[in-house]
């Protein structure tokens, strides 16, 4: 930050000093234009050395990452080529970094797609995808399962209970769209609304 605070006063200076304008003595027009484009020519400058400084990381860390990784074997199998690999120590690490950064505040599991390239050696259209969806879930915690069947249970107990609450008969609604038949509502009535939405689900005793 220091080097480029500095590279940034450097520029500003030297564009001033080769562009500005002598009035008198003690007066002089400031080139403002000219050292504003020059200290952005040095933010160009470091965000480029950044950016090359930073994929050259990437590719060493990468290549590390490869050299450590060991092949068990190489089969194919229906056309599919399968690596069985032996994850090194530092990959179990990320994994770990990773599923600790995806679950963040979540208190029971994160759910992610993930879209991969198929490994085949059939040909397949161009952009053509697998879908995956990685789970990662606390200990001991709530399932996606069990979270599907406690939504289940809820919506169910919630739709008997509007079924009990929801008055019978058609709607009727006079000029001022108020409905007759179901204590002045106005359109849309919400018992002719809760009588279109349980029309598809027959009550427990029935099924």
């Amino acid at each position: 930050m220091t080097d480029y605070r500095q590279r940034c006063e450097d520029a500003a200076m030297t564009a001033w000093s080769e562009q500005a304008t002598m009035l008198c003595e003690h007066s002089q027009i400031i080139p403002i234009g000219v050292v504003v484009d020059a200290v952005l020519a040095v933010r160009d400058e470091v965000l480029e050395e950044l950016r090359t400084a930073l994929e050259r990381r990437i590719d060493a860390d990468a290549e590390a990452l490869a050299d450590q990784t060991l092949m068990k074997g190489l089969t194919v199998k229906d056309g599919a080529v399968n690596l069985d690999l032996i994850p090194p120590r530092e990959i179990a690490a990320i994994w770990v970094h990773c599923a600790v950064g995806m679950l963040g505040d979540a208190p029971n599991y994160t759910e992610t797609e993930v879209k991969m390239p198929s490994v085949s050696m059939e040909i397949s259209p161009a952009g053509t995808y697998d879908r995956y969806a990685l789970i990662v879930q606390r200990v001991g915690r709530l399932t996606p399962h069990e979270a599907r069947q406690q939504a289940e249970a809820e919506r169910d107990e919630l739709r008997e209970l509007v079924r009990e609450l929801a008055y019978d008969g058609p709607c009727q609604y006079d000029h001022d769209d108020q409905c007759q038949a179901h204590a002045l509502h106005e359109r849309p009535c919400p018992h002719g609304r809760a009588q279109e939405l349980l029309a598809d689900f027959a009550p427990k005793e029935d099924q």
